[in-house]
């Protein structure tokens, strides 16, 4: 009867001890324990054993996988559909609502740390997302969100939520945020008023662009004729300037010959002058006889 028992309880102890056995895949990671003290706090891939229940236990989570959370709106795994529950809407500077749908791609780089932090460090980590997205469509225009400043949100938010994250030590690493859909309400005809607004915005911005272009042009031209212009009149005023060293120079040359002989200079001068002054002179010819037919308009 004793050999029985102790048969009875060795085979209790191996099935007891077979159960702590467990296996962590190369995706993931474990944490063991034992009498609630964590006596591993990274139990690499592979099979491992430990105490089983009530002892110990183990904990068993993907961490070399990136992992992704939804932000405004929850995932239908099953049907492959996205629902928001009106958790979408979001406030924006100027008191303006937009549709906004983040995903937050992530990985657990400490587990123990992930374990510890909170009861549930995943709904935890979606309410410091959410108090990150409203803060900062908070400070900014729903035009600047919808248009210019996409990109600073999706870094914005992963800043901010990084931050808290490594504040409050929660094992956690953000790897990547991405806009999922970032819109005006589609409800209330809101969506098509923000479009015909955007048109009517491009618009103007392409009739300021041409005026600006048309401006330019006009400067551009101006310019181009002031400096013809200011060719045109230092070229005449060097031709000026040339012409009269030349007329000084053939003046000078003239008082000379005069000095040194006067009666050629002077016969000179009235050979050059005369026959042009003849030329520009209009002649009339009066006759004596009064009853010639030749008139005075007659050259």
């Amino acid at each position: 009867m004793r050999r029985i028992l102790l048969a009875s309880a060795a085979l209790v102890l191996i099935i007891y001890a077979a159960l702590g056995i467990y296996e962590v895949k190369p995706e993931e990671s474990g944490v063991a324990y034992v009498f609630g003290r964590i006596v591993n706090a990274n139990v690499p891939s592979g099979i491992h054993w430990n105490f089983p229940p009530p002892i110990g236990r183990q904990v068993i989570k993907p961490t070399r996988l990136t992992q992704v959370m939804q932000v405004g709106y929850r995932a239908n795994i099953a049907s492959g559909s996205r629902t928001s529950e009106r958790q979408d809407l979001w406030f924006t500077g100027g008191a303006s609502i937009v549709e906004g749908k983040l995903d937050i791609q992530y990985s657990i780089n400490k587990l123990d740390r992930f374990l510890l932090s909170y009861d549930a460090p995943e709904v935890y980590m979606r309410l410091i997302a959410e108090r990150a997205v409203s803060r900062f469509l908070a400070g900014l225009h729903v035009d600047d969100i919808l248009t210019t400043e996409r990109q600073s949100l999706v870094q914005g938010v992963a800043n901010a939520v990084q931050a808290d994250l490594t504040k409050y030590d929660m094992g956690i690493q953000i790897q990547d945020v991405s806009i999922v859909q970032l819109a005006p309400p589609s409800s209330g005809g809101v969506s098509d008023s923000f479009r015909q607004v955007q048109s009517a915005r491009s618009e103007r911005e392409r009739k300021i662009e041409n005026a600006r272009s048309g401006a330019a042009k006009v400067l551009f031209d101006a310019q181009a004729e002031a400096e013809t212009i200011k060719t045109r009149s230092q070229s005449e005023r060097f031709a000026r300037v040339e012409r009269a060293r030349a007329e000084a120079e053939r003046f000078r040359a003239l008082a000379n010959e005069q000095a040194t002989a006067p009666d050629v200079t002077r016969t000179r001068l009235y050979r050059d002058v005369v026959p042009n002054a003849l030329q520009r002179a209009k002649l009339y010819v009066i006759p004596n006889d009064p009853d010639s037919r030749v008139t005075v308009e007659d050259r």
